[in-house]
């Protein structure tokens, strides 16, 4: 009887185990479902305003194109649960503060450049080095782009990269004619990033000042002349403060990015995640790489409407004496990057091959 009433417990529990395992499991795929990866997790999501903090002024067709249209495009793909609002002209955050303020929260999003943080970005700052000429925006953002997907940067991990994109080329635009070598001796000069590094050994007296500064700093006098695509002069209305262009494509590119802060991305759900990275290589394609020269295009017809700048172009032999004095500084960076623990012939070796293949298609 003893034997009988222990073996039936024991069935009794056994019966009783099968149960909690099962209802066990059940729970488990049940907490798994309402987990934020799950793509009806945007269902139940309410919505939320993300600051994106720009140091474009808001007439600027990059803060047309790339920072309201963006902002607009996020809330329509994702039906309003997501809207952005758009900080213009440094109102929420100063350039060289925009990244580090996206890490910490002050913007969830931020658009600004690499050149403002010198030494924060140290692969990507190869890209504004003297000796590199790009052919046009398009080719300068490719290689931009696919920079950052080789080499993976460390410098960009604390953020969420929605995209990056070029500038290049660009030119001296100045108050004084700019023909020779001799020409730029001393001359105070514009510049952000590496740029620096080119026009110190250019001769030039390189001067880093935040591009929303620059008309300012030219009409007092305190600059001579920047580097910049043509477009800077409509753009940033600095036809009224300058009187000639030297096309020198080999020392000027600039890299800019838009990034997320990491905690804002990861709290997204899945769905609204891939939404947001199709646009964001949608922006890139069809907005952010041809930016540039198409509104190079448009700042020539309103200089030739409005105003009568004087464009130079350097002779072949001229072009070398330039070249010549910037011979030093790829080996020079390559050592620096060494010096960060980061692979620096790997890095100019890249560059090169990006640049000339980027040139060759586009």
């Amino acid at each position: 009887m003893n034997i009988r009433r222990s073996f039936l417990s024991l069935v009794v529990f056994g019966v009783i185990s099968l149960i909690l395992i099962a209802c066990g499991d059940s729970a488990d795929n049940t907490t798994n479902d309402s987990t934020s990866d799950s793509p009806e997790a945007s269902e139940t999501m309410e919505p939320i305003t993300l600051s994106y903090a720009d140091f474009f002024p808001a007439t600027h067709e990059a803060g047309i194109q790339l920072a309201q249209g963006w902002a607009d495009s996020v809330e329509e793909i994702t039906d309003g649960l997501v809207q952005v609002e758009v900080y213009p002209g440094e109102s929420l955050l100063d350039s060289g503060d925009i990244y580090e303020g996206v890490i910490s929260g002050v913007a969830d999003v931020g658009h600004s450049s690499i050149g403002y943080n010198l030494g924060r970005f140290p692969l990507m700052g190869a890209m504004y080095l003297g000796g590199f000429s790009y052919k046009n925006s398009v080719a300068a953002s490719y290689v931009a782009r696919d920079m950052v997907e080789e080499f993976s940067p460390e410098e960009l991990e604390d953020t969420k990269i929605m995209f990056v994109y070029s500038l290049g080329p660009g030119d001296i635009l100045s108050k004084n004619k700019v023909e020779t070598l001799e020409d730029l001796q001393g001359m105070e000069i514009r510049a952000s990033g590496n740029q620096i590094k080119t026009f110190d050994l250019l001769g030039a007296t390189p001067i880093d000042i935040d591009m929303p500064d620059t008309y300012e700093s030219l009409s007092r006098g305190v600059v001579d002349g920047l580097v910049a695509p043509v477009e800077a002069l409509e753009g940033w209305n600095l036809a009224e403060v300058t009187d000639y262009i030297t096309e020198v494509p080999f020392v000027y590119n600039n890299v800019h990015y838009v990034t997320m802060n990491r905690e804002v991305w990861d709290s997204l759900p899945s769905d609204i995640q891939e939404k947001i990275e199709a646009l964001n290589e949608e922006m890139f394609e069809e907005a952010a790489a041809p930016l540039i020269d198409g509104i190079n295009e448009t700042a020539e017809q309103y200089l030739e409407e409005n105003f009568e700048h004087e464009t130079i172009h350097l002779s072949e032999e001229e072009q070398e004496r330039w070249l010549e004095k910037l011979e030093p500084i790829k080996e020079d960076y390559i050592k620096e990057l060494d010096d960060q623990g980061i692979p620096g012939q790997e890095v100019i070796d890249k560059l090169e091959e990006l640049t000339e293949k980027y040139n060759e298609k586009y």
